[in-house]
């Protein structure tokens, strides 16, 4: 049986009668009629590296001997926050149905991405900014800093936050924030004699 060897960055591509050109040996066993050396035969293989850019991917990199076919992959990376546009190749290569020649070189192919927007929503929950009742909307990048509006008022209450945990960069989804109130109750205080009450406003415990 002829064995297979090995050569790190090359291709066997056989066994043959001459280092150089000869007849390939294709005949497995192998049963010469008298002495004979077999000379092997080598092709340089180049790398298919796939660059996901900062997302991930599941697109296997490979070696090819150059003038090779090879298949491009189909299954798309994925970036939080970012929108896949698609593939560029360096060098770059002719795509013809999803395939091109290999180059004696390596190639690498390194996904590009679009960032993704998202809103954030303010909801003055019964509140209001100036005279105005209606959400602040703002749209940011992902990743971006987020930057909150000026507290609400509103008559009677107190305002206390906004529900939840405010984030400080944008994340990959669409949020709301409600305004949190507490209403204002008023004590009227006597003092027991004919003098004129006073009043305090506190807020009311939760």
């Amino acid at each position: 049986t002829l064995p297979t060897p090995t050569y790190s960055g090359y291709r066997f591509m056989g066994w043959y009668t001459e280092a150089n050109g000869g007849i390939l040996v294709n005949e497995n066993p192998y049963s010469p009629t008298a002495d004979i050396t077999l000379f092997a035969h080598w092709e340089k293989e180049y790398a298919v590296t796939y660059n996901a850019n900062g997302g991930s991917t599941s697109c296997a990199n490979g070696n090819y001997i150059a003038g090779a076919t090879v298949t491009v992959c189909t299954t798309n990376p994925s970036k939080i926050g970012h929108n896949f546009t698609g593939w560029t190749y360096s060098p770059e290569v002719t795509i013809t149905d999803g395939k091109f020649t290999m180059p004696a070189s390596d190639v690498t192919i390194t996904a590009q991405w679009t960032i993704n927007q998202y809103t954030v929503t303010w909801n003055p929950n019964g509140g209001k900014w100036g005279e105005s009742t209606a959400n602040i909307i703002h749209t940011y990048d992902y990743g971006a800093t987020i930057n909150r509006p000026a507290d609400p008022t509103r008559d009677g209450y107190r305002f206390t936050g906004w529900n939840g945990t405010v984030a400080s960069t944008m994340p990959a989804t669409n949020i709301t924030y409600t305004a949190q109130w507490k209403q204002n109750n008023t004590i009227t205080f006597h003092d027991g004699d004919d003098k004129t009450p006073w009043t305090q406003t506190a807020a009311a415990e939760s």
